[in-house]
């Protein structure tokens, strides 16, 4: 899927950086950009247009990043934000994440994954095709989602759960846009490293590589033949994702130990984080091949709505389970 034309506005104190990253996103003809040299300029521009995303440093005089997020969180919701992350503002980092970020990229890695994210990020917000096929795929009633090795149905089964909560479950739209980006980081790492089995470290030491493994297991056994199952229970008073893959599992509690901020400059360890930074519990099940993300309602109440009332929680009794199944001939990797 692909994505139409939109204006995103580069947020940066340091001109080098600024220009290193609106030449990276000047490469892709779908992106139009504004420049703000810090938090403030951002905020008079914010004031006067709305892009459909921004992307801003952490570290800046005056107005820094986390207090630009507060400010579009409170006053542009709809508009997601992806931090630039270096060195030394780890920890801001991970407060930016809890507080509303949509996703992250390290300053070090912007050549190899800053395109990318920014596709996917918007990509979540705006399109409904995919999320369409899923719901058309619907087989059963007892609330099971078998998918296919297909990163695109798997992204778009993600966003299937979001506009399930922002019609089933009156979630705000930042809150869903965030606990999708999270849902997509679980199926997706059952997908390379649950199903295909990858290290996620070969990352960091050989993306290439990396891809091309995962192309060429994704066509033999016994990995293609391998699908992940998803489970969405919407109830009262929580979410609860389930994904689970056949792979051979294995030991998630280095990864559950780490502190946050250690991952934010390495190419792996950013699924958990997100997870971690979305939801208010992550346990994983079965050695490792299953993940349950838990997000409490209550936590979602703290957000008020754009007149600000408090979201009305639904009928104790009203529980909703969905699930359906995908099965897809072709496999088509993204990065």
């Amino acid at each position: 899927m692909t994505v139409a034309s939109c204006s995103i506005l580069v947020v940066d104190d340091s001109p080098i950086d600024r220009r290193i990253t609106a030449r990276l996103l000047m490469g892709d003809s779908r992106f139009e950009l504004m420049e703000a040299e810090d938090g403030e300029q951002a905020i008079n521009l914010l004031q006067q247009t709305s892009p459909d995303l921004v992307l801003t440093d952490l570290q800046m005089p005056e107005v820094n990043g986390l207090e630009l997020l507060n400010w579009i969180c409170r006053n542009r919701p709809q508009v997601p934000v992806i931090l630039m992350t270096a060195r030394g503002s780890e920890a801001l980092a991970v407060q930016a994440l809890t507080a509303g970020a949509a996703s992250y990229v390290p300053k070090s890695r912007l050549a190899q994954e800053l395109v990318a994210t920014v596709a996917r990020v918007l990509t979540a917000q705006r399109s409904r095709e995919l999320a369409e096929r899923v719901q058309q795929c619907l087989l059963t009633t007892e609330c099971r989602y078998r998918l296919a090795l297909d990163p695109q149905l798997l992204i778009a089964a993600a966003g299937t759960i979001e506009d399930m909560l922002a019609k089933s479950w009156s979630c705000p739209v930042r809150d869903a846009l965030r606990i999708r980006m999270a849902l997509e980081e679980a199926l997706l790492n059952a997908f390379y490293h649950g199903n295909l089995e990858l290290d996620p470290r070969l990352r960091e030491v050989n993306l290439e590589l990396y891809h091309e493994l995962a192309s060429k297991r994704v066509t033999e056994s016994p990995w293609r033949d391998r699908t992940i199952q998803l489970r969405a229970v919407m109830a009262a008073d929580r979410l609860t994702l389930e994904v689970t893959d056949e792979g051979s599992g294995f030991d998630p509690t280095p990864f559950l130990e780490q502190i946050e901020s250690s991952v934010m400059e390495r190419p792996f360890g950013r699924g958990i984080l997100l997870m971690r930074t979305a939801t208010d519990e992550v346990h994983f099940q079965d050695q490792g091949r299953t993940v349950r993300l838990t997000r409490f309602r209550h936590t979602l109440l703290k957000t008020t709505d754009g007149n600000g009332g408090r979201h009305a929680l639904p009928a104790a009794d009203d529980v909703i389970e969905s699930g359906f199944v995908l099965d897809s001939d072709d496999a088509e990797l993204t990065p």
